[in-house]
């Protein structure tokens, strides 16, 4: 299969002469503009939302008593427990086991906390807390998912978010195979190594072009856990020569490409306002000398492209010339179900999305 590439280059011209203070020209450029975000839902037709599970409450309960234990500040676990990852949970995860969701649940409002604190190190500039952070991050990773798991001395990490994820990963342990625990460790290095670089970017003081910015955003979204976690939820067995199939890597590139451009679509307004910079929207305005608007409407159609191409590798995948395990397809269904669901969860947290800026017909409205 010849795979087309998941980083498709921009149509617009790029700038010439770059300013001296880009974050500064690039916040002052934008502010009073405002863009039109069509209905995301179209981009992924046939993609069935799940259910709301019967037993709903039980998985809130858990996450909720996780975010009570491991986050001390109390606007923090507010804001966590709106976002609802109980919901986050079964979307993404639809028709797994009450256990098995709660572990992932639990899982999500981790994330969301050490995003927010490595966020927190990234805004004020503390970068020795960022790097500490991250370095106990790897300890305890290795600690739960290693070659010995579980073994010898319990870490003691600074981070009571990062004390907080070591009974989540004793129960991903119990549910993983050597090969996922693995595959899994591996996505959870990348994904910390990208994060703590966010103050490094910002310390630069120029933003990365697009198509490095996509490469970091592969490892920086968490995507690729969520892929990996897969294996978790459902019970996979996926042989391991699959993940290096041309065509099944580009499933998992082209899935990582959408979920982090339609979230820096939806969260661009509350990263504006929050003064950060880690956003495509922000890369292709300032490289690409566009306004608001016109970068909207890029990021959509390269979403829309992109998922075009996923469902041209899935195709393939179902009629080329190797014969794929049952559970390849389904796991392809749930890339495109993270698709859609991602969209919808993140129009319903109320992380992103303040009262009244989706209208009836689901467009959006970004006003900055």
């Amino acid at each position: 299969m010849a795979s087309a590439s998941p980083l498709p280059q921009p149509v617009i011209l790029p700038i010439s002469n770059a300013v001296e203070q880009p974050f500064q020209w690039l916040f002052d450029s934008l502010k009073g503009q405002s863009a039109s975000v069509p209905d995301l839902y179209q981009i992924f037709p046939n993609v069935p939302i799940p259910e709301a599970r019967h037993d709903y409450h039980l998985v809130r309960e858990v996450v909720d008593t996780w975010l009570s234990r491991f986050v001390e500040d109390n606007a923090i676990r507010a804001k966590l427990q709106a976002a609802d990852f109980a919901k986050f949970a079964n979307l993404w995860y639809g028709g797994i086991s009450l256990d098995r969701c709660q572990t992932i649940a639990a899982y999500g409002a981790w994330l969301g906390a050490f995003d927010d604190e490595m966020e927190e190190y990234a805004l004020s500039g503390d970068r020795v807390a960022a790097s500490q952070t991250a370095e106990e991050a790897i300890l305890v990773f290795e600690y739960c998912f290693g070659q010995s798991a579980f073994y010898g001395a319990r870490p003691q990490p600074r981070s009571l978010v990062m004390q907080g994820f070591i009974d989540i990963g004793d129960q991903f342990r119990r549910g993983l195979s050597q090969a996922s625990r693995k595959r899994f460790l591996t996505e959870l290095r990348d994904f910390t190594f990208a994060v703590a670089q966010t103050q490094n970017i910002r310390e630069r003081g120029s933003l990365l072009d697009f198509n490095s910015y996509i490469a970091r955003r592969y490892h920086v979204s968490a995507v690729r856990t969520a892929l990996a976690m897969l294996d978790f939820a459902y019970g996979y067995s996926i042989p391991e020569c699959t993940f290096e199939d041309e065509a099944f890597i580009d499933i998992w590139q082209r899935t990582s490409f959408i979920l982090a451009m339609t979230n820096d679509i939806i969260s661009l307004q509350k990263e504006f306002n929050a003064g950060e910079i880690d956003n495509g929207i922000l890369v292709l305005i300032y490289h690409h000398q566009s306004n608001l608007q016109t970068a909207i409407d890029v990021a959509v159609q390269l979403c829309h492209d992109n998922y075009e191409a996923l469902l041209d590798a899935e195709c393939y995948l179902k009629t080329g010339p190797e014969e794929m395990h049952p559970d390849v397809f389904d796991f392809v269904d749930r890339c495109k179900g993270f698709c859609l669901n991602t969209v919808h969860w993140s129009y319903i947290n109320g992380r992103y999305i303040k009262p009244g800026a989706l209208d009836a017909n689901r467009r959006l409205l970004i006003q900055l």
